[in-house]
């Protein structure tokens, strides 16, 4: 969950805080073959083979990390951090870098106005000109800041000296500052360079390189882009207003996705979203823009997984509501399966209560039999049977919140964070398997490398 906050000399000179730890997020890969893993943790991206035994850092500033088909390879989506404009602009695509110095030329003229508006006191910003206009930062904002106080720093510098109450102001414009270049990049491990794709301002999340295809699926803030993985210009939205994670389906030629209905998503409101299929793939794999078919209607008051079984059957979360209901009423969240647009949702036939309200975070096993879940309010680990709907415990809840997806190894080996006893100091990395209790792969790392795998 992003969190924004304004500091009293207003939107203009906005400070963004980095994405707060309150999501679950993917950090265990598996390879095709299964006998290594790429694993974020805080020191780099690492290697792990299944007994827990990890390699050197290899990445830093890693977020999204996915296998290419072959094992021989990965797609990155890196953070950079950068703190000067300059360097930024070496990054950044000549069209990003044009609107940011756009926008830099005219954020003076707009500091001036916000100023004006509020009588020259910068304390007063905020009440008189950004709540009135109902303004909110994006993802250009800081940017244009830094290019601002790069490009123009004695014009700045004057302005902020002319204004009263400048003391939060000078010091939110006289840094330091960082801007984020979010790059995504195929990395081969069996030796060549790595090959950048694309770098933005615009977050980059998930990517999922295509089973049987050299292309790559990945979010570009909320529109699903698919591109070459030789690289070039060649892009095809298959999708925007995109939440939450998608899977390729249709034998790798088709994604399956959740598009929300409102132009913005109420991380504390129950949410509508259409579950869709859109083909972009042709029979000779080139990029193309198939039709949209809608597959099913959800709500959610958490960000939707949409996850194709090896049998064609898309699995997903939805809340089960009926309107009108009563005011405190608290609606159940199941897991539901669709095969195409001629069939209605099926239930997975899960007992009463067995399942937490948020469904975001679960990893269907490949074979598709079993699904593993967590939830962002507690640490409990349970694993769904798709076909009978019985819920097993994997780990109890102890004491945290989890923070981590599990990742199957195989069709019989689940690897997941948990505290591993009431009694322990720190979550652990486990792995179990049916009928045999977990096991602590993670014993022997350091305190640093389980840092906020669950949160207290």
């Amino acid at each position: 969950m992003k969190n924004y906050r304004l500091l009293p000399l207003g939107w203009v000179v906005a400070t963004l805080l980095l994405a707060g730890g309150c999501r679950v997020e993917e950090r265990l890969a598996w390879s095709p073959d299964g006998t290594r893993a790429a694993i974020r943790l805080p020191e780099g991206l690492c290697l792990m083979d299944p007994a827990g035994k990890l390699s050197a850092p290899w990445a830093s500033d890693v977020t999204a990390a996915a296998w290419l088909p072959d094992g021989q390879g990965l797609v990155l989506v890196r953070a950079l951090p950068v703190t000067t404009w300059a360097a930024g602009a070496r990054l950044l695509p000549s069209n990003e870098v044009a609107t940011v110095e756009a926008l830099a030329r005219g954020l003076l003229d707009t500091v001036k106005g916000a100023l004006a508006a509020a009588d020259g006191d910068a304390d007063a910003v905020e009440k008189n000109f950004i709540k009135p206009l109902s303004l909110s930062p994006g993802d250009y904002l800081m940017p244009a800041l830094v290019c601002l106080h790069d490009t123009h720093t004695e014009a700045l510098r004057q302005l902020v000296r002319s204004a009263k109450n400048n003391a939060e102001m000078e010091k939110a414009l006289t840094g330091p500052h960082e801007i984020t270049v979010h790059e995504l990049t195929v990395y081969p491990l069996t030796g060549g360079a790595p090959l950048v794709l694309e770098r933005t301002l615009l977050g980059l999340s998930a990517p999922r390189p295509a089973p049987a295809a050299p292309v790559v699926a990945f979010l570009r803030g909320a529109e699903l882009v698919v591109a070459p993985l030789v690289g070039g210009t060649n892009r095809l939205v298959a999708a925007d207003k995109v939440v939450g994670s998608f899977d390729w389906a249709g034998e790798g030629k088709a994604l399956v996705y959740a598009a929300q209905v409102a132009d913005k998503w109420e991380a504390s409101a129950v949410n509508l979203y259409r579950i869709e299929r859109r083909t972009v793939l042709d029979e000779h794999g080139a990029l193309v823009g198939g039709a949209v078919q809608p597959l099913a209607q959800a709500a959610a008051n958490f960000e939707p997984r949409v996850q194709c079984l090896p049998d064609g059957r898309v699995l997903f979360a939805s809340l089960a509501m009926q309107l009108p209901a009563s005011s405190d009423a608290k609606p159940a969240a199941h897991f539901y399966l669709v095969r195409d647009a001629a069939s209605a949702p099926t239930v997975i036939p899960t007992p009463a209560e067995a399942l937490p309200q948020d469904l975001g975070a679960f990893a269907p096993s490949p074979d598709g039999r079993r699904i593993a879940l967590v939830s962002s309010g507690d640490d409990k680990v349970s694993v769904v049977d798709v076909a009978s709907g019985a819920v097993e415990t994997v780990a109890p809840p102890r004491i945290g919140k989890s923070r981590t997806l599990p990742a199957w190894r195989g069709t019989n080996a689940l690897y997941f964070a948990a505290y591993p006893a009431a009694e322990a100091t720190r979550p652990e990395w486990l792995r179990w398997s049916p009928g045999a209790a977990p096991q602590v792969i993670s014993r022997a790392w350091g305190a640093g490398a389980v840092t906020n795998l669950v949160e207290k």
